[in-house]
């Protein structure tokens, strides 16, 4: 009996098995893209600090397996027109990821698509041989398509690095309105800056003296739903420009710096936007605020901080009668303050304040005695309220420390102190 000797499998049908494999890769589409951007996702930190959108991973996902399938199909690396090096490396730049952290969301992302094409090829019982040679072809086109992206990332970089001055310049200008009406329009188009549609001016300061990473930070989560991501420049360690806003609102207690937004309008009205924005930043500032903050989310405070001579008239008439009693006074002030932020509900206040009811009326008389006043009067109440907020913003210009409880109303209570 003679042994049978296996066959050399010829060019041909190593072929045909590889376009077989590239059919049955491709009918999985949706939950290899889905595997790649939880992938990185998961594993990469950076894309979930700089919130880069979803749909853009998702984009980049489906290209690579595109690739993949191609290298399959067609047994061999593709030659690449750029394109999609340039897509993903213009986006990852704009969104702020570090070129390691995108090369390696890179091969993460194929090496999920290499693991899975692994997985298939077992259970279909591909001849070995043919594993090895389609699972180097796949890692031959990834690390082709990763020095092409490092490339023309570095090409973009290069190419921005002078664009960049004229960039700042012309954002410049535009927000303190030194352009020409007439040109605006044309000039802010060849920037990205569609004239006909709805852009917010915004000014920021970072609270962690790293104005690079605020401005990235900024960049990431004002995308609208049609990419737009808006022109920033960082100019006297303040991030600075238009952005499209998105669905951003509200002040964000998770940003490292406060960002003052204007009002919306055409590329036109950006000098009119520029200056809420810059009144937005100073009196969140003042206040000590971090985040998205427009003039519409500050109100009142928007006059405590323009009026600082009425500030100082209702926080003698109001304050200081009570903080000259020292530590009871603080108290005294700590107590206040909850009164109002409990809208004048003793039994709240008193559970807040971790107080008997007979506690707090008493200290509440107290107050009304150390500064004349009824605290049921809407015009004390009003008036009260102005005088708080206008001592925070002292505190803050001055630097004196406020008591902790100001700063965190529902961190605690002051206890054995006279009542």
């Amino acid at each position: 009996m003679h042994s049978e000797v296996a066959r050399p499998r010829s060019d041909g049908d190593v072929d045909r098995t590889f376009r077989e494999l590239a059919s049955v890769l491709s009918a999985q589409e949706d939950y290899l893209v889905d595997r790649q951007v939880t992938t990185v996702w998961d594993e990469l930190r950076v894309y979930n600090t700089l919130a880069v959108p979803m749909q853009s991973i998702e984009g980049a996902a489906r290209r690579n397996l595109h690739r993949a399938v191609h290298t399959l199909w067609t047994s061999a690396v593709p030659v690449s027109d750029l394109a999609d090096e340039t897509w993903i490396a213009r986006e990852r730049i704009e969104q702020g990821v570090p070129t390691e952290d995108m090369l390696d969301g890179y091969r993460r992302k194929h090496r999920t698509i290499r693991d899975r094409f692994l997985d298939i090829a077992t259970s279909l019982r591909t001849p070995s041989d043919a594993v090895v040679r389609a699972l180097t072809l796949l890692s031959d086109s990834a690390d082709e398509g990763a020095s092409r992206l490092l490339h023309t990332r570095r090409e973009i970089e290069l190419q921005r690095k002078g664009r960049d001055s004229l960039r700042e310049q012309f954002i410049c200008d535009l927000l303190h309105g030194r352009l020409d009406g007439s040109m605006i329009p044309r000039e802010a188009a060849a920037y990205g800056l569609r004239p006909e549609a709805t852009w917010y001016a915004i000014r920021a300061r970072t609270t962690t003296g790293d104005s690079d990473r605020l401005r990235s930070e900024i960049q990431s989560r004002t995308w609208d739903r049609d990419g737009r991501t808006g022109v920033l420049a960082v100019i006297d360690d303040e991030v600075i420009g238009l952005v499209p806003l998105g669905s951003v609102a509200g002040m964000d207690r998770g940003m490292d710096g406060v960002v003052g937004v204007g009002d919306g309008g055409p590329v036109s009205d950006a000098a009119s936007s520029y200056r809420n924005a810059s009144r937005a930043l100073m009196t969140a500032t003042q206040f000590g605020l971090t985040g998205f903050v427009n003039c519409g989310d500050l109100g009142l405070r928007l006059a405590i901080a323009s009026n600082p001579d009425v500030s100082e008239l209702l926080i003698r008439r109001y304050l200081t009668p009570l903080r000259i009693n020292g530590r009871f006074g603080e108290v005294l002030e700590i107590t206040l303050c909850e009164f109002l932020r409990s809208h004048g509900e003793l039994k709240r206040t008193a559970r807040i304040l971790g107080v008997h009811l007979n506690t707090l009326k008493h200290r509440l008389s107290k107050i009304e005695q150390l500064i004349g006043q009824d605290l049921t009067d809407p015009r004390t109440v009003a008036e009260l309220w102005w005088a708080i907020e206008a001592g925070t913003v002292s505190a803050s210009v001055s630097g004196t420390k406020r008591p902790t409880y100001l700063e965190n109303p529902h961190g605690g209570s002051p206890n054995g102190v006279a009542r």
